[in-house]
């Protein structure tokens, strides 16, 4: 990615939140159909294409109901994942938020935590949210740490309810307040 190419909408100390963009169509099919990275999501019998990430982007920049960033590590300018915000309720004033960090160089620094931590702040004090829902499944301990460091309340498990291939996993929920967030340490290595 060449420095300064994409609009920042919202940064903290290492990252930035940019629009989606169709260039970023290669990445996302990338780590789509990267078992390590969507693995713990989806059932990976089925690949994607550029062009059904490419039609996705497109989709998802039109649907009121989701406002999803391409998200880039400053020292870098790397486009390193994708999150936002999903099932978005104006009247309530709720959503669900996700994320994938997508390259593997930029994982297990914290990036994971600071990355939800970007998002819920844009969701608050861009967006006005009130209520920001996590949903994380129980064979993803990491998102579910990252989920606690930045303040989302557990409140409830869903027993055996995602199907994954062959997997039945518990589904952990967890919600969070504008007062609740919390800025989460990270160190360099």
């Amino acid at each position: 990615m060449a420095k300064g190419k994409n609009p920042v909408l919202y940064r903290s100390d290492r990252l930035y939140l940019a629009p989606l963009s169709v260039e970023h169509a290669p990445y996302f099919t990338k780590w789509f159909n990267d078992p390590e990275i969507f693995g713990h999501i989806r059932e990976m019998s089925y690949q994607t294409t550029i062009a059904e990430q490419t039609r996705w982007v497109l989709e998802t920049n039109q649907d009121p109901c989701q406002k999803v960033f391409s998200i880039f590590y400053i020292p870098d300018d790397q486009l390193i994942g994708d999150g936002g915000f999903m099932h978005i309720n104006w009247e309530d004033r709720k959503a669900e938020v996700g994320l994938v960090i997508g390259e593997k160089k930029y994982q297990g620094l914290g990036l994971g935590a600071e990355s939800l931590w970007l998002l819920c702040k844009y969701g608050f004090e861009e967006m006005k949210l009130h209520n920001i829902l996590g949903e994380n499944y129980a064979d993803n301990p990491i998102a579910i740490s990252n989920a606690r460091k930045i303040g989302l309340r557990h409140f409830g498990t869903r027993r055996q309810s995602r199907r994954i291939g062959d997997k039945v996993l518990d589904v952990h929920y967890s919600d969070m307040l504008p007062g609740e967030l919390i800025k989460p340490e990270w160190k360099p290595k």
